[in-house]
């Protein structure tokens, strides 16, 4: 009976503190916001800085519709026959 006895206060302290642990966390919640303490939050850029950059490198070669940039060979070749064409006008 005694053993029944501790085993249910355990509970009702456990109950206590679980109730205290949620009041001071919503407390928490409402000081530092969604993202948790400063540290929290200094990694969560960091995260999400790298994750960005990423995102960018891949935009970079495909355009908006999702679709692989083609290079354009002629390009090349155009500024060399424009380059051509210029020193053959002196």
């Amino acid at each position: 009976m005694k053993k029944l006895f501790d085993i249910f206060n355990v509970f009702i302290v456990l109950q206590f503190v679980d109730e205290i642990g949620r009041k001071w966390g919503k407390e928490k919640w409402k000081i530092y916001g969604k993202k948790g303490g400063k540290r929290m939050g200094k990694f969560y850029l960091k995260k999400m800085k790298k994750i960005r950059m990423k995102k960018r490198k891949k935009d970079k070669k495909r355009n908006y519709n999702g679709k692989k940039i083609k290079k354009d060979d002629n390009r090349k070749r155009k500024k060399k026959d424009e380059k051509k064409k210029k020193y053959q006008n002196r």
